[in-house]
């Protein structure tokens, strides 16, 4: 899956120049892609949605947009599963 711009190069800059103080702290580099302020997790949800919204970039409605983009190539029975929804949830037209 590519990544469109301007995210593709803000993900190869985070990659090779992390921020914060959470990578400094860990004894070995973090394994997580964007590290929160606790050692050895990630950046919570609602952290990473105000950096975003900083940056321009609304993350509801391109949520929202990728999941009904997912829901139209899989099964309704196999996206259900996959992200917990309820078959009629999962079913971009209603059906099963």
């Amino acid at each position: 899956m590519e990544i469109p711009p301007p995210l593709d190069g803000m993900i190869r800059e985070l990659v090779h120049h992390p921020f914060g103080k959470a990578h400094r702290l860990e004894p070995v580099p973090s394994p997580w892609l964007l590290p929160g302020p606790r050692t050895g997790r990630s950046m919570e949800p609602v952290s990473l949605s105000r950096r975003l919204k900083v940056l321009g970039i609304r993350p509801r409605p391109i949520r929202n947009a990728s999941l009904m983009d997912l829901a139209t190539e899989f099964p309704a029975f196999v996206f259900s599963r996959l992200l917990g929804f309820s078959e009629q949830t999962a079913a971009p037209d209603g059906r099963e």
